[in-house]
């Protein structure tokens, strides 16, 4: 394991029998090769960025072979050790960078503001040849977008000096660079939506996000972790945390999966008794892929123990959420921390492990040249003789035969309830040839847990539940304003009372 109590972890490449070191504080975990850099970019985006290379991992093997030019080191097929090197001091345009970030926007923007932010992202999204997807709406942005180095770059600096920085000036930019051509969005789109994330808390129902737990820099976030009395939170949907998750030490958080298959199902699920026990007297820490999702989430937890008495007397000690999510944390712990497994992602990398754990993976692919030459052991994937299989354990599982599988490539999504399917590539290929479908007794792990059998089921389930917390919510709401206007009643008869 990448996490044993030790002052130095090695990390081998058993290829040309290389071996690079990785030091850590005291066992503390804390990687001191930071992949990240907050210091000025090339390009001044004018205000925070966290940036880092997808092609960082691979230098010391690229540096010990390139005189051999050999391709299998690098992250692109058709590309010499060479010109990787070169890409990476001197022309990175001529690969893709990937931007993750949101922002939201507190009052709200009016009408005639929102449509005006729509059009200026829109417009210089085309005028740096942006694309990808941007989810805007009155309550802010929350985008991932791809493009040049230098023109994302651009294209930020442009959102941050926008209304002379009233509102982005201290947004925090994610860019991960070098990645492959490929991996860029066809396209550019730009499109309204209620909500940043779809909560289902829109209007009356929306918990202010004022209110949010206290935000945790990943070296923080990750003491924190290694903490008694307390719990983390997965916040993004059941078949992410399949892959990948946060492992905390033992004695140290204990990891909640709310097994949610998308984010509308949080606050019912929040609301549940046994999940209030789960709270009870701790320090209840959440994280999500870059953050977006842990803003409402949290407030949401927040007002209810502001606000409903059954919650108060939960005796929670405190609510932090892990900043820049996962993807910062990757940045900031190479090795991937306590992290487990891969990050499911909404890019066209579909999922990635920490950046030291993917260089080892992909030195192994471009040696092996077929995915067919991996094979699996006790839940680790084992290439050959190139990688000691507890450097990338796979945890996941594949739908239809059971065996260890992390990639979501089948395309196929469950005939229930719609999520994707995690099915390896054995069973997709044979199917295919023979012309079959997997067919609808092939279900995700939760409609099998569950007993979801059809379409119908899950929708009644699903339109059950929400109506269930909007009622109880709109009670809990009619039950204060009676409260308040006692209250003001009171003060009123009061207040005639003095008079006479």
């Amino acid at each position: 394991s990448l996490r044993e109590n030790s002052t130095t972890e090695k990390i081998q490449n058993l290829h040309h029998g290389l071996e690079e070191e990785i030091t850590l504080e005291n066992g503390s975990d804390v990687t001191k090769k930071d992949l990240s850099k907050t210091e000025k970019d090339e390009i001044d985006v004018g205000g925070p960025i966290i940036s880092s290379s997808a092609m960082e991992s691979y230098v010391h093997l690229i540096d010990k072979e390139a005189p051999n030019e050999n391709p299998r080191h690098c992250i692109d097929d058709n590309m010499g050790c060479k010109e990787v090197k070169i890409q990476m001091n001197e022309d990175k345009d001529h690969t893709t960078s990937l931007l993750l970030f949101y922002q939201y926007i507190d009052p709200q923007w009016s009408d005639s503001l929102f449509k005006k932010v729509l059009a200026f992202v829109e417009g210089m999204g085309k005028k740096y040849n942006i694309t990808g997807r941007m989810r805007v709406a009155y309550e802010g942005l929350n985008c991932t977008l791809t493009g040049t180095y230098s023109n994302l770059r651009r294209w930020c600096r442009a959102l941050r000096e926008y209304e002379d920085g009233k509102y982005f000036s201290k947004t925090e930019f994610k860019i991960t660079d070098h990645l492959p051509k490929h991996q860029c969005f066809p396209k550019l789109h730009a499109f309204k939506v209620d909500e940043l994330v779809n909560y289902g808390l829109a209007g009356h129902l929306t918990p202010s996000i004022t209110k949010t737990g206290k935000h945790l820099e990943p070296e923080d976030y990750h003491l924190k972790m290694a903490e008694k009395d307390t719990v983390i939170i997965d916040v993004r949907n059941h078949y992410e945390s399949l892959i990948g998750h946060f492992s905390p030490p033992n004695n140290g958080a204990k990891y909640i999966d709310p097994n949610m298959r998308k984010s509308t199902e949080f606050p019912v699920w929040l609301d549940k008794p046994e999940t209030k026990e789960m709270l009870r007297n701790k320090q209840v820490l959440m994280y999500c892929t870059g953050g977006v999702r842990c803003e409402r989430a949290s407030a949401l937890l927040q007002t209810k123990i502001e606000n409903e008495e059954d919650v108060k007397k939960l005796g929670i000690k405190g609510i932090y959420q892990l900043q820049g999510g996962i993807d910062k944390y990757f940045k900031k712990f190479p090795d991937g921390g306590w992290w487990k497994g891969k990050n499911y992602v909404f890019d066209k990398r579909n999922a990635h492990a920490p950046p030291i754990i993917e260089a080892l993976e992909n030195e192994a692919r471009k040696v092996t040249k077929n995915e067919g030459e991996y094979s699996t052991t006790g839940g680790k994937l084992q290439i050959g003789s190139l990688t000691n299989p507890s450097i990338v354990p796979v945890i996941g599982m594949c739908e239809a035969c059971k065996k260890p599988w992390d990639r979501y490539k089948s395309k196929r999504r469950c005939p229930t309830c719609g999520v994707p399917s995690l099915i390896c590539k054995e069973c997709a290929g044979e199917l295919k040839i023979k012309g079959k479908s997997l067919g609808s007794t092939i279900r995700c792990d939760l409609c099998v847990n569950q007993g979801i059998t059809s379409k119908q089921q899950i929708k009644e389930k699903e339109i059950k539940e929400l109506e269930d917390y909007r009622r109880e919510r709109k009670v809990d709401m009619m039950a204060g304003k009676d409260n308040e206007d006692k209250r003001n009643d009171k003060i009123s008869v009061d207040k005639t009372r003095k008079v006479l």
